[in-house]
Formats: structure tokens, sequence, C-alpha cells
């Protein structure tokens, strides 16, 4: 892609940032953040010779691959994957594509959180609180 493509993927996205910050009101970190994804998306699409308009689905999946590989949490890839929906359906409603290749992607399994166990002291409290069920 040239440098004229990725000025045009940069001027989509922020685009679609407008878009959503006006239709849903969202924060400066989360505009930052689907930025940042989206961003980093349009980058490594184009050391791929893509635009993030032209990509399919194999080519998603390839860069999220490489995610996982590298050693990104499930629980950043899935934050990717659901910036880059949004993206892709913004694309559509805009009419710049009429498929959108995040359709039949799964998001990666996020493991449930260990309870935290209470410490010493407030299993102390606990115990030495009035009973008041009386």
């Amino acid at each position: 892609m040239s440098e004229q493509g990725l000025k045009a993927a940069t001027d989509q996205i922020e685009k679609f940032l407008d878009s959503v910050w006006a239709e849903r009101g969202l924060s400066d970190n989360s505009i930052n953040s689907y930025r940042r994804d989206l961003s980093a998306l349009a980058t490594r699409l184009d050391a791929r010779g893509l635009e993030p308009a032209r990509a399919g689905r194999e080519d998603l999946l390839r860069l999220l691959s490489e995610d996982m590989r590298g050693g990104k949490s499930p629980r950043s890839v899935s934050r990717y994957l659901s910036s880059y929906r949004q993206f892709y359906r913004w694309l559509i409603r805009e009419s710049v594509i009429s498929e959108d290749p995040t359709l039949l992607i799964e998001s990666p399994k996020l493991g449930r959180g260990l309870p935290k166990a209470l410490s010493e002291v407030q299993v102390e409290a606990l115990l030495e609180a009035p009973d008041t069920s009386q």
C-alpha cells in the first residue's frame, strides 16, 4: 500500500472515531484505544500491501494469530477484534465494503479469574464480628 493508501486508511479511521464519539458518546480513553488498535491494524496491513477496506478474514486471522503467538493476552486480542468488528461494521454502514471480514472470527476464550482470598486479618475480623441474626 502506498503512503496515499495509509493516509486514506487513517482518514477512514478518524471518520469512524468521529462517528462513534457522536453516536455513543465514548470517553477519550475509549476513543484513544480504538485509534491505537485501528492505526496498528492499518500499519500492519500496510506492511502486507493491504488497506483495511481490502483485508479479508484470513488476513485478520493471521494478524490475530501473530498477536497470540507474540505473547499478547487473550483479553488484549479480544479487544483488538472488538475494535476491528466495530470498524468493519461502520465500513459496511458507510457502503465502503459489502462483506464484514470479522463476521466469522471467534474471540479468544477468556479464562475466569480466580477468586480473591481473604487475608488472615480479614478472616479474624469476620469471626469476631457480632452475631446480628438474633
